[in-house]
């Protein structure tokens, strides 16, 4: 019964803490695009503050194994992201290095704290690593509430009244997560001190590099697919774009629910690989149809095969890297596999694309995300041919 009542524990702290973030992502392109910046420089923005997150993640991983804790860094990671929200939204006229610095620590930090939620969830106790899926569909309940209301203090009081919502609901979550466990690292002996030379362990699995490989070219895909379709509501949208691209958040996030919560058994019964795929073959359909819509609600409607992408994606990720992760490296394995394949393409797929929009238009830049997912498709079927490495 206490195992069931941590995974309840956390499905409320992901559910809080995702409604939170949605401060800090769901409008930031659309105020840059407000105050005076144009897709490249929204692009850089966004790229610096993948740069910082990709250090922030190996960073923040290695502490919690060392300190044999996650809850701890949850809470930093969460209190600086709302510092910096209040800071960026303030600034409200065009100031590119002031933004280009604290946006880029704003984003690193969104995403620390979910890449710490999701080493908290999977390594509170087993029963709630087997449930992780259904965890994380509060997340996106959370994502999913979260948007509109945003939208709407955005819309009612203005852009530097988000720090404020941020802090208020930053709040509510410690006053919930404060009774939920902390990561349990008891098996790991507390003689074996976790070094940064561990990290050489993980680049001697072969299995581990390709997978890291695979989720960069596929999270390239997703990263370039959202930059991208928020560019084309935009510049279909105009005016009062912020509702659409709320609208888009809120609708993804609502289909993408039904298979965080059949995760678990979907992997049981089809296994990681077939998902992967699976999610690989709808990302193409997905960014033929950015391609083809020609009104903001098209891009909207669209966002609903988001059901078979990011849920299988975000589920066979953690479960394919902790295959191959040793047991006292849990949470440095999981944060730098993060940094690697979220972060890094994170940098790069906002600056190639702000540079591909510029020079040949948003349907063409589209483009990039396509080549990336066939290649991950091909790696997929390499990871397949590779032998089990036994970790410990």
């Amino acid at each position: 019964m206490s195992s069931k009542k941590n995974m309840y524990k956390m499905m409320a702290v992901f559910a809080i803490s995702y409604f939170s973030f949605t401060a800090s992502y769901v409008l930031m392109l659309p105020f840059l695009e407000k105050i005076g910046y144009n897709s490249s420089e929204q692009g850089v923005i966004m790229a610096i503050g993948s740069l910082l997150g990709l250090f922030g993640q190996m960073i923040f991983g290695y502490l919690c194994d060392k300190y044999r804790s996650v809850k701890k860094f949850a809470y930093i990671s969460i209190i600086l992201l709302g510092i910096f929200v209040w800071i960026f939204y303030i600034i409200t006229s065009y100031q590119f290095w002031l933004h280009l610095a604290i946006g880029g620590f704003m984003q690193s930090f969104f995403m620390i704290g979910c890449g710490i939620l999701d080493s908290w969830a999977l390594e509170a106790d087993d029963y709630c690593k087997d449930n992780y899926g259904s965890i994380r569909a509060f997340g996106a309940i959370g994502w999913i509430l979260g948007g509109p209301v945003i939208a709407w203090v955005a819309s009612q009081f203005g852009y530097s009244y988000l720090g404020l919502a941020f802090l208020i609901i930053t709040v509510v979550n410690f006053a919930i997560s404060y009774t939920a466990p902390d990561a349990q690292k008891d098996e790991i002996t507390t003689k074996e001190k976790i070094q940064i030379s561990d990290v050489k362990v993980l680049l001697n699995n072969k299995r581990y590099l390709v997978l890291l490989i695979i989720f960069f070219l596929t999270f390239f895909t997703l990263q370039a697919e959202a930059f991208l379709s928020i560019q084309k509501i935009i510049a279909l949208a105009g005016e009062g774009n912020e509702t659409y691209v709320s609208l888009k958040s809120s609708f993804q996030a609502i289909f993408e629910l039904p298979f965080f919560f059949l995760g678990g058994y979907l992997i049981k019964k089809f296994g990681s690989v077939k998902l992967l795929l699976v999610a690989l073959v709808f990302y193409l359909v997905r960014i033929g149809g950015d391609i083809w819509a020609s009104a903001p609600m098209q891009l909207v409607y669209l966002s609903c095969l988001q059901m078979m992408t990011f849920p299988f994606i975000t589920i066979t990720s953690k479960a394919l890297i902790d295959e191959e992760i040793p047991l006292k490296l849990r949470s440095t394995g999981q944060q730098f596999a993060v940094s690697i394949y979220s972060c890094g393409s994170a940098f790069v797929a906002p600056l190639i694309c702000g540079l591909l929009v510029g020079q040949f238009g948003i349907d063409n830049a589209l483009q990039s995300g396509t080549v990336c997912t066939v290649l991950a498709i091909g790696f997929v079927f390499m990871y397949t041919k590779l032998p089990k490495k036994v970790v410990e």
